[in-house]
Protein backbone atom coordinates (compact mmCIF):
# COMPACT_ATOMS: atom_id res chain seq x y z
CA UNK A 1 0.00 0.00 0.00
CA UNK A 2 1.36 3.56 -1.34
CA UNK A 3 1.25 6.12 1.37
CA UNK A 4 -1.52 8.07 -0.71
CA UNK A 5 -3.78 5.26 -0.47
CA UNK A 6 -2.77 4.52 3.70
CA UNK A 7 -3.62 8.28 3.55
CA UNK A 8 -7.48 7.77 1.68
CA UNK A 9 -7.92 4.91 4.17
CA UNK A 10 -7.21 7.17 7.41
CA UNK A 11 -9.62 9.82 5.88
CA UNK A 12 -12.31 6.65 5.06
CA UNK A 13 -11.97 5.49 8.56
CA UNK A 14 -12.17 9.39 9.64
CA UNK A 15 -15.73 9.66 7.58
CA UNK A 16 -16.57 6.89 8.87
CA UNK A 17 -16.17 7.42 12.67
CA UNK A 18 -17.88 11.08 12.02
CA UNK A 19 -20.88 9.33 10.12
CA UNK A 20 -21.28 6.65 12.80
CA UNK A 21 -20.71 8.42 15.74
CA UNK A 22 -23.44 11.60 15.21
CA UNK A 23 -27.11 12.11 15.87
CA UNK A 24 -27.14 15.41 14.22
CA UNK A 25 -28.66 16.35 10.88
CA UNK A 26 -28.19 18.83 7.85
CA UNK A 27 -31.03 19.91 5.96
CA UNK A 28 -31.19 22.47 3.01
CA UNK A 29 -33.96 24.88 3.97
CA UNK A 30 -35.19 26.35 0.82
CA UNK A 31 -37.76 28.79 1.97
CA UNK A 32 -34.49 30.86 3.12
CA UNK A 33 -32.12 29.27 1.07
CA UNK A 34 -29.67 28.19 3.66
CA UNK A 35 -28.43 24.91 5.08
CA UNK A 36 -29.29 24.74 8.57
CA UNK A 37 -28.13 22.21 11.47
CA UNK A 38 -30.37 19.77 13.52
CA UNK A 39 -28.26 19.20 17.02
CA UNK A 40 -25.15 20.32 18.83
CA UNK A 41 -23.14 22.94 16.71
CA UNK A 42 -19.53 20.30 16.92
CA UNK A 43 -21.96 17.39 15.37
CA UNK A 44 -23.10 19.33 12.83
CA UNK A 45 -19.95 20.65 12.31
CA UNK A 46 -18.26 17.10 11.60
CA UNK A 47 -21.24 16.46 9.34
CA UNK A 48 -20.39 18.88 7.08
CA UNK A 49 -16.72 18.39 7.34
CA UNK A 50 -17.65 14.86 6.06
CA UNK A 51 -19.64 16.35 2.91
CA UNK A 52 -16.43 18.74 2.20
CA UNK A 53 -14.19 16.23 2.15
CA UNK A 54 -16.31 14.16 -0.04
CA UNK A 55 -15.66 10.81 -1.18
CA UNK A 56 -12.68 8.91 -2.03
CA UNK A 57 -13.98 6.84 -4.57
CA UNK A 58 -14.33 8.60 -7.86
CA UNK A 59 -17.32 6.57 -9.06
CA UNK A 60 -19.49 7.43 -6.09
CA UNK A 61 -22.12 9.75 -8.37
CA UNK A 62 -22.41 12.65 -5.90
CA UNK A 63 -25.96 15.09 -6.16
CA UNK A 64 -26.15 18.60 -5.81
CA UNK A 65 -25.74 19.71 -1.85
CA UNK A 66 -29.15 21.62 -1.73
CA UNK A 67 -30.74 18.19 -2.61
CA UNK A 68 -29.00 16.16 -0.44
CA UNK A 69 -26.56 17.93 1.77
CA UNK A 70 -25.93 14.67 3.86
CA UNK A 71 -24.72 12.26 1.03
CA UNK A 72 -21.66 11.01 1.64
CA UNK A 73 -22.73 10.62 5.40
CA UNK A 74 -25.45 8.80 4.21
CA UNK A 75 -22.94 6.58 2.24
CA UNK A 76 -20.84 5.51 5.15
CA UNK A 77 -23.75 5.29 7.58
CA UNK A 78 -25.61 3.10 4.92
CA UNK A 79 -23.01 0.65 5.05
CA UNK A 80 -23.33 -0.68 8.47
CA UNK A 81 -25.78 -1.78 11.09
CA UNK A 82 -26.07 -0.14 14.42
CA UNK A 83 -26.16 -2.62 16.95
CA UNK A 84 -25.74 -0.53 20.23
CA UNK A 85 -25.22 2.95 20.99
CA UNK A 86 -23.38 4.72 24.11
CA UNK A 87 -24.05 7.86 23.96
CA UNK A 88 -22.19 10.69 24.45
CA UNK A 89 -21.88 12.20 28.01
CA UNK A 90 -20.04 14.61 30.06
CA UNK A 91 -18.46 11.63 32.30
CA UNK A 92 -17.65 9.54 29.20
CA UNK A 93 -16.54 12.67 27.15
CA UNK A 94 -17.34 10.39 24.56
CA UNK A 95 -19.59 8.59 21.94
CA UNK A 96 -19.45 4.68 20.96
CA UNK A 97 -21.45 3.26 18.37
CA UNK A 98 -21.24 -0.87 17.71
CA UNK A 99 -21.57 -1.53 13.77
CA UNK A 100 -21.67 -4.63 12.02
CA UNK A 101 -20.25 -3.56 8.21
CA UNK A 102 -23.05 -5.24 5.72
CA UNK A 103 -22.01 -8.72 4.74
CA UNK A 104 -19.55 -9.29 7.48
CA UNK A 105 -19.72 -11.43 10.29
CA UNK A 106 -18.10 -9.04 13.41
CA UNK A 107 -18.77 -6.24 14.57
CA UNK A 108 -16.46 -3.07 15.30
CA UNK A 109 -16.77 -0.55 18.24
CA UNK A 110 -16.53 3.28 16.92
CA UNK A 111 -15.84 5.92 19.23
CA UNK A 112 -15.25 9.54 18.69
CA UNK A 113 -14.72 12.04 21.76
CA UNK A 114 -12.16 13.70 24.01
CA UNK A 115 -8.60 12.36 22.65
CA UNK A 116 -7.31 11.83 26.46
CA UNK A 117 -10.56 10.04 27.16
CA UNK A 118 -9.71 7.93 24.13
CA UNK A 119 -6.27 7.13 24.41
CA UNK A 120 -6.36 5.98 27.70
CA UNK A 121 -9.05 3.30 26.61
CA UNK A 122 -6.57 2.13 24.36
CA UNK A 123 -3.81 1.33 26.39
Amino acid sequence: MTNEQANWEVVKTFNTVTSLCNDSTIEFKAERQRFERFGPPTEAALRVLTEKIGHVDTSFQNTDAKESPMQYNKFFENQYEQLACLEFTRDRKSMSTLNKRSGESEAALYCKGAPERIIERCT
